[in-house]
């Protein structure tokens, strides 16, 4: 569900330090930082069970990355520009987000269970991320869940599109590359 480097993280530790967290006290970038992606990936888990039910654990996120800001750690940083973890938060909990949550609940609840059932149900749900994905392409070029998606995805994507017909296959190939640009070796199952 997830593929992700974060580069930008930086901490001190002292061996033997215990690790605590508290949501509404943050007190170090280590432990703020490893809350947040436990936080982020059960939000994925639940947003591919449920349309939208990674809602509590993204609201969880966005109030670390929100406590987080008066100590100016690295990779917490509000430009909209970056991939940092508070931009991410954002995305995943403002509106434009919601496009792509429902997008990752019918790719990951449906998609699936319909390849395995039908090809053709498959191939369906793969053309409607595709869609989901230009819409957010459209709106939010910039939009940090793009990569997110096709950091873990795209793969994927690709083979279960591979199946399609010809003329859906270089649809989805075009709409592919002009999201994802540098990807060509991944996008070229679809050629």
């Amino acid at each position: 569900m997830l593929n992700m480097r974060d580069k930008q993280f930086e901490f001190d530790y002292t061996a033997y330090q215990p690790l605590l967290f508290d949501l509404h006290a943050v007190r170090d970038n280590l432990t703020a930082t490893v809350a947040y992606y436990v936080y982020l990936i059960l939000g994925l888990d639940a947003d591919s069970e449920t349309p939208l039910g990674g809602t509590p654990f993204f609201r969880a996120m966005e109030q670390i990355a929100v406590a987080v800001q008066p100590y100016g750690w690295k990779g917490w940083e509000r430009d909209r520009n970056s991939r940092s973890r508070s931009v991410m938060a954002t995305a995943f909990n403002e509106g434009s987000g919601e496009v792509f949550r429902k997008m990752w609940f019918q790719y990951h609840a449906r998609e699936v269970d319909q390849l395995s059932a039908s090809a053709v149900g498959g191939v369906e749900n793969g053309i409607f991320a595709v869609a989901a994905l230009a819409q957010l392409y459209d709106e939010q070029p910039h939009s940090v869940l793009i990569p997110l998606f096709g950091d873990a995805k795209l793969d994927e994507l690709t083979l279960q599109l591979s199946n399609a017909a010809a003329t859906e296959k270089q649809k989805a190939y075009q709409t592919l590359r002009e999201i994802y640009p540098t990807r060509n070796a991944v996008l070229e199952k679809l050629r």
